[in-house]
């Protein structure tokens, strides 16, 4: 049956776009080249393509290009719609994030040897050396002896 008004027919443009949107972003692809079949009520078929500037990957500008490759054939008696996408390419190049993490807060070496101890248990240490962060000369941290364990 075909698509009753122009209505109707954007509204497919519309979910066309939206599926090739969602299926390119699911694999982290752009196309380079895309082509438009429109089936008419009679058994013809006619087709436009278009190579874009930059990679298609986004709905709207998926939207929008099969708009005007739509526009440029016949709107009546369209029963289907194909969209053939290819050229296939990765999508927009993603910095590695090596430093999205915030770096930890400054510990002071007292705080360090106090993590340590409970994460190694007091028998791992005898005793530290740290100097406080004010002080020129090292502090003697005392934890308990290996005996008293």
């Amino acid at each position: 049956e075909p698509l009753a008004d122009e209505g109707q027919l954007d509204r497919a443009l519309q979910e066309l776009a939206a599926e090739a949107g969602a299926r390119l972003g699911a694999k982290g692809a752009a196309c380079r080249h895309l082509s438009l079949y429109l089936g008419y009520e009679r058994g013809s078929t006619q087709e436009q393509s278009h190579t874009p500037r930059e990679p298609l990957v986004a709905e709207r500008d998926l939207f929008h290009t099969l708009r005007q490759l739509c526009a440029a054939m016949p709107r009546s008696e369209v029963t289907t719609l194909d969209l053939e996408l290819s050229g296939l390419t990765a999508g927009q190049p993603r910095q590695l994030s090596l430093f999205d993490e915030p770096i930890p807060k400054r510990r002071t070496p007292r705080q360090s040897a106090a993590t340590h101890q409970a994460r190694h248990r007091t028998a791992a240490f005898v005793h530290a050396v740290v100097p406080e962060q004010a002080e020129l000369m090292p502090e003697m941290v005392e934890f308990p002896s290996l005996e008293a364990g």
